[in-house]
């Protein structure tokens, strides 16, 4: 009776066995792509932030030039304010 149940037994752990190896083998499938996926996402995800950044130096660019051109203008206006002033003294100081 004990060699009936032991092969029983070892009949049991054998099945166990057999079936969690079938088990192990979509996981490592499902795993990688897994991968992929994580991979892809991660390629997707580099793309969108380079465009982002690439996005992001056009309008501080065109921001600078807007800013440039503000106080080139602001410039032209104070230098010409200062030449009229100069005039004006300068016909005030010959008694014009």
């Amino acid at each position: 009776m004990k060699k009936i149940l032991f092969a029983v037994m070892a009949m049991i752990a054998i099945g166990f066995a057999s079936c969690g190896n079938k088990q192990a083998a979509p996981a490592e499938g499902a795993a990688s792509d897994a991968v992929e996926n994580v991979g892809d996402a991660v390629e997707d995800a580099a793309e969108s932030a380079g465009d982002a950044i690439e996005d992001a130096a056009e309008d501080v660019a065109d921001a600078a030039k807007e800013k440039a051109e503000e106080v080139k203008d602001a410039a032209k206006e104070k230098a010409g304010e200062a030449i009229d002033a100069a005039a004006d003294k300068a016909k005030e100081a010959m008694g014009l």
